[in-house]
């Protein structure tokens, strides 16, 4: 799971709901939700993060190595 605890995002103005992360450059697997899980993620919210509903698929043969880059705007 990625959450708050992985990942911290701040922006003083703006509320979890409307950050938006979006997934660039990732190897070695991808992000999806938890209630819609085995689909792939190029965006979602701080707060979805925040609350624990975005999880990582590793679809790699290398063990325990995976990559991506992350941008937040406001949605």
């Amino acid at each position: 799971m990625l959450d708050k605890d992985k990942i911290v995002v701040i922006d003083r103005d703006s509320s979890p709901e409307r950050l938006v992360v979006s997934v660039m450059n990732i190897s070695g697997g991808y992000l999806d939700t938890t209630d819609n899980p085995n689909v792939p993620l190029e965006t979602f919210t701080v707060a979805q993060m925040n609350n624990g509903f975005i999880g990582y698929r590793h679809t790699s043969n290398e063990t325990g190595h995976f990559t991506f880059t992350v941008k937040v705007s406001i949605g």
